[in-house]
């Protein structure tokens, strides 16, 4: 086996991605959007990329590139990236509660990779570029693609699609440690691919509201697999060959690009 040892102080040069989240949508931990995307860490490193996950470090270093790459335990299959409109800033001020709706890149992907295509994935299902914190009425998604469905802000639409939902607000009793004890709650909200009118649920990570039947208006989409977003001050491009828990050193989950 070829290992490659990678001082730390070189990691811009070597053009390194780093982890800052892992969804998965069956591990039973529920990151909606009542959930304070990227102000605490969870999880382990161990299980980074097996269950819901976010990094120590990466959320508070400035980046202007975001990575995200549907996998299935470490094995990826899809890879977006995308410019951010502002240089340097961190994810937690992208993510910070006070602001909502807020269109984040600079237009649609600018690397697109996919051997599996699902069309209700909601971010590699639809071209477009990313908002964060999205609020419309009572509603909330932490990440949404653009080309999902036009977004009306201020206005009840239950058949937006994205990660980390909620069909309604986060105050009173929603914020509980429980997640599935809230009935409205999502990690992954399905596009609906040309057929509104019902609530699709990816996973079993959802709150009571949504049973994992087929019933009603309420349809499963079974599991597309997790999502890690990477982020990065540099571009450079990803590979869907080898395993993302391959990449490592320095104690944290980085994923280390190929010279070009």
């Amino acid at each position: 086996m070829f290992v490659v040892l990678i001082i730390p102080v070189l990691a811009d040069a070597l053009k390194v991605w780093n982890l800052a989240l892992n969804l998965n949508p069956s591990d039973g931990h529920i990151m909606d959007y009542c959930q304070k995307w990227f102000a605490d860490p969870y999880g382990t490193s161990e299980a980074a990329f097996t269950a819901d996950f976010v990094d120590p470090e990466a959320p508070s270093r400035p980046i202007n590139y975001l990575a995200i790459v549907r996998h299935r335990a470490g094995v990826p299959n899809a890879v977006k990236v995308w410019q951010l409109k502002d240089k340097d800033r961190t994810l937690r001020d992208w993510f910070n509660e006070d602001k909502t709706n807020t269109f984040a890149t600079r237009g649609s992907h600018i690397e697109y990779q996919n051997s599996t295509h699902y069309p209700r994935d909601p971010i590699f299902g639809y071209n477009g570029g990313l908002i964060f914190n999205v609020r419309f009425s009572d509603n909330g998604l932490r990440i949404v693609n653009e080309g999902v469905i036009p977004v009306v802000f201020n206005v009840t639409d239950d058949s937006s699609a994205g990660l980390g939902g909620i069909l309604t607000d986060c105050s009173g009793d929603n914020p509980a440690p429980v997640r599935s004890e809230v009935s409205w709650t999502r990690e992954f909200i399905p596009g609906s691919n040309g057929q509104p009118g019902y609530f699709y649920v990816m996973g079993s990570d959802h709150g009571a509201g949504f049973p994992d039947t087929n019933w009603l208006v309420y349809k499963s989409v079974g599991d597309f697999g997790s999502y890690a977003i990477y982020v990065s001050r540099t571009l450079s491009r990803f590979s869907l060959k080898g395993n993302l828990q391959q990449n490592i050193y320095d104690g944290r989950w980085r994923y280390v690009c190929e010279f070009e």
